[in-house]
């Protein structure tokens, strides 16, 4: 979660955030980050011209969200081991149907009932 790495004092360079976001690349991270910005997340500042140093900080509305994201964090930190072992049941799953799943494979959104 790019967004839970922010809960933090202060602002953050691009390049810290990119290391504590492990797994992401480059290229999602900063469209992740525009879109943050765009829906009055985060704020973003060029630092200078060369070398060039952006750093981004939570908006009030970002700090608002906070609560959230912590509990959030903290059932994905309680829950990694189940998470983990569904994961691996899955790919035993399709393995032994002979379908191979994509590591980044993108899913519908789940439509939810009323």
């Amino acid at each position: 979660m790019v967004v839970a790495s922010l809960i933090e004092p202060g602002p953050i360079r691009f390049g810290e955030l990119h290391r504590k976001a492990k797994g992401i690349s480059r290229k999602m991270l900063t469209q992740t980050l525009r879109s943050l910005e765009r829906d009055g997340i985060v704020e973003r500042r060029v630092l200078g011209a060369a070398p060039l140093a952006v750093e981004y900080t939570f908006t009030e509305l970002g700090w608002s969200l906070c609560p959230a994201l912590i509990a959030m964090r903290e059932w994905a930190k309680e829950n990694a081991p189940l998470i983990s072992e569904a994961q691996k049941r899955f790919e035993e799953v399709k393995q032994s149907r002979g379908v191979v799943v994509a590591q980044n494979e993108t899913r519908p959104s789940a439509q939810l009932s009323a």
